[in-house]
């Protein structure tokens, strides 16, 4: 209910928009975004409902909405419309119409022979019947949907709807998302980058490593696997190595004898610094390297979207993340820039589908932030 006070666990969602209390937190938008980044909140911000609580201890929010319009309780809604909205199919119509017209030809010819001799007449109507086997198509049709659910199963595709088969026929524009969908959903050094730890001294890659390996953060998580596979000096930093400490929104701070290590944002990490995209890793103040972080395409992503694109879908790609990424997954699937669009909410994602859609629109994603296009979309 609006105004009471809720306490937000590591690792929960927040239920409904609220006001961040008393203490700074960070937080994940992937099930709003489905972008991995963390944002720093402050107290006094709005926390959005189904941000994820990604900090190691708890937050209170004030809830600033009822549950009944939590942006969230929209998300976990499943789609509402059913196979009965989009019938009846064509095979339908036609074997309405056949099962009518074979009705009507054997009721005729019971007729016209009614008169002379009812046998014959009952034998002409069981002939013309048998013969038509209208009674097939009522057997065919299903048949042949379970065959290609069927196949489709043994191929890793689950059809949720039957209607999806029809509807496909009629697609002609193909909305995909992002994150999850293209792309591993994971960060990946870019080569820049890979080059920086290479060129770094095994001493400062083993502090490199043992940092990020005491953070779930996404960039921690990257830097953490690319530097524990390089040669490592075996180093034992004692209690000063467990005196890590995780600053939301700026980075990671590690005070060892005769050193003081950061890494994160520029301004965090460097003295005298102004912020910037980059995450640098600094010696007392002075920078040791910087790394720059790329989204792996999924490797046959790129091949998909252009044979999609040679059949004369019109593909549109979608995304929460901010748009130089956007541009920048395009530019890796072969997609112009018009047909990439960046910073969208779960919402604006279902207005963009319910403006191009006429009735041949399919939306493709891979999770909860997705559903309200998957609502409005014809599949």
């Amino acid at each position: 209910v609006q105004g009471d006070e809720l306490w937000i666990a590591p690792g929960d969602l927040v239920p409904v928009e609220g006001i961040l209390m008393r203490r700074v937190a960070e937080v994940s938008l992937d099930w709003i975004t489905g972008e991995s980044d963390h944002v720093a909140v402050e107290p006094g911000d709005r926390v959005p409902a189904g941000a994820f609580n990604a900090t190691r201890h708890g937050f209170t929010v004030t809830a600033a909405e009822d549950f009944a319009d939590s942006r969230l309780r929209d998300l976990l809604r499943t789609t509402t419309a059913s196979d009965e909205e989009f019938r009846p199919r064509w095979w339908h119509l036609v074997s309405s119409w056949y099962v009518g017209a074979v009705l009507v030809a054997a009721a005729g010819g019971f007729a016209l022979w009614a008169f002379r001799d009812v046998t014959m007449a009952l034998k002409v109507t069981i002939s013309i019947l048998v013969v038509t086997c209208p009674c097939a198509l009522g057997l065919a049709t299903p048949l042949a949907e379970e065959l290609v659910h069927h196949g489709l199963r043994r191929a890793g595709v689950f059809l949720r709807k039957h209607s999806f088969m029809e509807k496909a026929l009629s697609v002609r524009k193909i909305l995909l998302d992002k994150t999850g969908t293209l792309t591993m959903g994971h960060l990946a050094l870019d080569d820049p980058s890979r080059a920086a730890l290479a060129a770094m001294s095994s001493g400062d890659r083993t502090v490199l490593a043992h940092m990020t390996a005491r953070s779930n953060h996404p960039v921690s998580v990257c830097l953490h696997e690319a530097a524990r596979g390089t040669a490592l000096e075996v180093c034992d930093f004692g209690p000063a190595g467990e005196a890590l400490t995780e600053t939301p929104g700026a980075g990671l701070e590690l005070t060892l004898p005769g050193a003081r290590w950061r890494l994160g944002r520029a301004a965090f990490a460097l003295e005298d610094a102004t912020d910037g995209e980059r995450t640098v890793l600094a010696r007392d103040g002075v920078e040791i390297a910087s790394f720059g972080f790329a989204e792996q395409i999924k490797a046959d992503a790129a091949g998909e979207v252009a044979d999609l694109r040679d059949r004369g879908y019109d593909i549109t790609l979608l995304s929460g993340d901010d748009q130089a990424k956007v541009d920048r997954a395009a530019r890796a699937l072969g997609l112009p820039p018009g047909k990439a669009e960046g910073g969208l909410s779960p919402e604006d994602k279902a207005d963009r589908v319910r403006r191009l859609d006429d009735h041949d629109t399919l939306m493709v994603g891979d999770g909860l932030n997705a559903s309200p296009s998957f609502e409005v979309a014809l599949c």
